[in-house]
């Protein structure tokens, strides 16, 4: 009984192998596979035959249309003020102390003394009397008199300070800057494999 090799077999006046690798893997189909024996492209065109390019850094995206083949995405992303969350900075500060503006005053001393006199009756035996009275102003000494009452000394010099109204002080400024712009790493969780695309 004779033996026949794969390349000794033809289909359509294709061998065998390139038949079983033609329905298998037809151009434009990926092999994708963890067996280290597949590391090269070397290794997978001699093992299947055929044309292949490594893919390398890229992960498949099934697509609803007739878009295929395209390089699209990033393993990073730097994000924009657009793409952050509605926040805020809290912001505060303070004005400067300083004495308030004022207007200092003083004025011309006074000084002296009056009296408050008691009041009461006199008569001369019935034939007048009367009724009498002593208030004093001045600012010399009292003369005395038979009614002295209540002597009352008085010394003032007004002076102080009229302070400014009521006002305010604006202030402005920024807050400090933070961040850095450093992209993020935006590659889900995956399972490493050695892939390749046939081309021909």
């Amino acid at each position: 009984m004779s033996k026949f090799s794969a390349d000794e077999i033809k289909v359509n006046n294709k061998d065998i192998k390139t038949v079983m690798l033609d329905f298998c893997y037809p151009i434009g189909s990926y092999f994708i596979t963890e067996n280290k024996s597949f590391n090269t492209v070397a290794k997978v065109a001699a093992h299947f035959g055929g044309t292949w390019e490594k893919v390398t850094d890229r992960m498949l995206y099934a697509v609803s249309n007739d878009d295929v083949g395209v390089n699209d995405g990033s393993n990073t992303r730097t994000l924009s003020e657009a793409n952050l969350p509605s926040h805020n900075h809290g912001f505060s500060g303070t004005t400067g102390s300083s004495a308030p503006e004022n207007l200092t005053f003083s004025g011309v001393g006074v000084s002296g003394w009056f009296y408050i006199a008691k009041a009461g009756h006199w008569s001369n035996g019935g034939n007048a009397e009367g009724v009498f009275s002593r208030q004093e102003w001045g600012t010399g000494n009292n003369s005395g008199g038979s009614n002295p009452g209540t002597r009352i000394n008085f010394n003032y010099t007004p002076s102080g300070a009229v302070y400014g109204g009521a006002h305010t002080h604006s202030f402005s400024g920024t807050t400090d800057n933070t961040g850095s712009a450093t992209a993020i790493n935006i590659v889900p969780a995956n399972r490493h494999v050695y892939m390749y695309y046939r081309i021909g």
